[in-house]
């Protein structure tokens, strides 16, 4: 190992004298620069216009007056409308089902609007519509038309409970 720092020791003086051309450089030249006087507020001015960060922080503002409104729309109404229809015939079990073969028919219609509320809970107004037609003679009637309006309100008392939570 020493034998190997001793050599290059010695050798390495000669590379940087070998050739006199190579170890002398020409000297170089400046471009020629041109000077423009400046007022402070033209710098000022100049540094803004030119600074990026700055740039990105006005539109930063913008954005996060954006994500805020776009997040009340987690309060948004929502509209549900659905619909079923039922046809079945059974043959009766006893002589109570009122028919030796039942049958039945039953369409149902229901529709609603939900508000979600800033404290977590959610008023719900709905309509549900139902009719029946069946020819059991133990039935009041051979057909039952009803409907009902409902006005629910929820809201939890502890899971995603008040404003704190649902508007952070």
């Amino acid at each position: 190992m020493w034998l190997g720092a001793a050599w290059f020791a010695l050798v390495a003086p000669c590379w940087s004298t070998t050739s006199g051309a190579m170890t002398q450089d020409a000297p170089v030249e400046a471009p020629a620069q041109t000077t423009r006087a400046l007022s402070l507020n033209d710098a000022v001015a100049l540094a803004l216009q030119n600074n990026i960060g700055l740039r990105i922080d006005r539109f930063s503002a913008e954005v996060q007056r954006f994500n805020y409104l776009g997040s009340w729309g987690s309060f948004d109404p929502i509209a549900t409308v659905s619909g079923s229809f039922v046809d079945a015939e059974q043959q009766a079990a006893t002589s109570l089902a009122g028919a030796n073969v039942v049958n039945s028919q039953q369409a149902g219609f229901n529709a609603g609007l939900l508000f979600p509320l800033e404290t977590g809970g959610s008023v719900n107004l709905g309509y549900d519509h139902t009719y029946s037609k069946t020819n059991s003679t133990f039935s009041v009637g051979e057909s039952l038309d009803q409907g009902a309006f409902a006005l629910t309100y929820s809201q939890p008392l502890l899971r995603g409970a008040w404003s704190g939570y649902n508007t952070a």
